[in-house]
């Protein structure tokens, strides 16, 4: 933001806007002075939950179609009125009720985006070491929380106009994966289950219906159900190459008293029939027929294999 000035002003106000960072152009002073009013009005019908605070960005625009600084509100998730100069603006909104993202690029609408941290694990629960291996360095990430997004054009906002009002309807901007593993003997002996999958998305722009770039694997926790014999997971992702040749590895980490064992599969098939907008993939594995109890008592930690499985993994152990 070199030709930008920070006005370091933090509002709260009885609207309903928790915060609003201003950034104005230093020779558009005058347009800065004249303020205007206009309601931000939400529309959720196409989210799976409401997030509870938004943060809705303005970037002023100039009969050229661009940029001249920016202004964003943190406002809650109803209806809510704020001021602004008057002038054209271009919005883009998210929510920011997130713990496992962040976001960066405010300099410019079409480099806002939204990743993650890397994924740590710490003490007895470590996997580094096999993800690396097996995943050929790729990086390992922490999943996105859910998240949504709108994004308005050639918003007019005038001066002593009443009752202005600019709806914003967002939408998912991430994905839904559901793991199901079935069939898996010895889970009351389970203390922890984490898992990680490649070849997925890590980065995500707020200002494009679908574009994501930099595939990364990314590591979620899984929960095991000891009745039914089944592992199950949900987590989020920020995008899917749809590509039929790439290739994904689902890995599952088990931590067991008295022993550790992983299990690798390829789930490539899960994602071949993803397009470009879906918002949902299932991995289902409902007949794996493992017993974990055989890797109970076995000095490091034995790798449970599968059939279709690279040999060159055979005997990794952790």
């Amino acid at each position: 933001m070199r030709k930008l000035l920070i006005s370091g002003m933090m509002t709260v106000t009885l609207l309903g806007v928790l915060a609003s960072c201003q950034y104005k152009d230093l020779d558009d002073e005058d347009q800065w002075s004249r303020r205007a009013t206009i309601t931000l009005d939400f529309d959720w019908g196409l989210v799976d939950s409401i997030p509870s605070e938004m943060r809705v960005a303005f970037y002023s625009v100039n009969s050229g179609g661009y940029s001249q600084g920016y202004t964003f509100f943190d406002v809650l998730n109803r209806d809510t009125t704020v001021r602004i100069a008057a002038g054209t603006y271009d919005v883009t909104a998210w929510n920011r009720d997130c713990q496992h993202v962040f976001t960066s690029g405010y300099s410019a609408r079409e480099s806002v985006n939204a990743t993650t941290l890397s994924y740590s694990t710490h003490g007895l629960y470590v996997m580094d070491e096999i993800l690396d291996s097996i995943y050929n360095g790729q990086r390992v990430l922490d999943y996105p929380d859910y998240m949504v997004h709108t994004n308005s054009t050639q918003i007019n906002v005038q001066r002593d106009v009443p009752n202005q009002r600019i709806v914003l309807k967002p939408d998912s901007m991430v994905i839904t994966i559901d793991v199901r593993l079935k069939s898996i003997k010895g889970l009351d002996k389970v203390k922890s289950i984490r898992g990680a999958i490649n070849n997925i998305r890590g980065k995500r722009y707020m200002a494009f219906d679908n574009l994501t770039e930099e595939d990364v694997a990314v590591a979620f926790e899984a929960h095991p159900n000891v009745a039914d014999s089944s592992v199950t997971a949900r987590f989020w992702v920020f995008g899917v190459t749809p590509e039929e040749t790439r290739e994904h590895t689902l890995v599952t980490f088990f931590w067991m008293h008295g022993g550790r064992a992983f299990l690798p599969l390829d789930v490539s098939e899960a994602f071949k029939a993803y397009r470009a907008g879906d918002k949902h993939v299932i991995i289902d594995y409902p007949d794996l027929d493992i017993d974990l109890n055989d890797y109970i008592q076995k000095g490091s930690g034995l790798i449970v294999n599968v059939d279709d499985w690279n040999n060159e993994f055979h005997g990794i152990t952790f």
